[in-house]
């Protein structure tokens, strides 16, 4: 199965890197399902909450208000939320 690389950058310093099966993100068009091999893509981040599964963890949530998404053409995912917070 291909997973997704992700890393989730913040002010602060790196919040997670690993690998998913797939990572649930709110944007600014609505939220979206990235998975490996997404199509490339850069969109802002809306309020909501970010859901990674499968991969390096069960699941994992994070709460987030702002901020930017670049989705890479290697199954590189890559989140600079302004804001995030652990919600599980």
């Amino acid at each position: 199965m291909n997973l997704l690389n992700i890393k989730i950058i913040t002010p602060a310093g790196v919040e997670y890197e690993g690998k998913v099966e797939r990572a649930t993100i709110p944007t600014a068009d609505g939220q979206i399902t990235v998975l490996a091999n997404h199509t490339p893509l850069v969109s802002l981040l809306s309020e909501g909450e970010i859901i990674l599964k499968g991969g390096d963890t069960d699941e994992v949530k994070y709460k987030t208000k702002a901020g930017f998404l670049e989705v890479r053409h290697d199954s590189e995912a890559i989140l600079l939320p302004d804001y995030i917070e652990k919600s599980n």
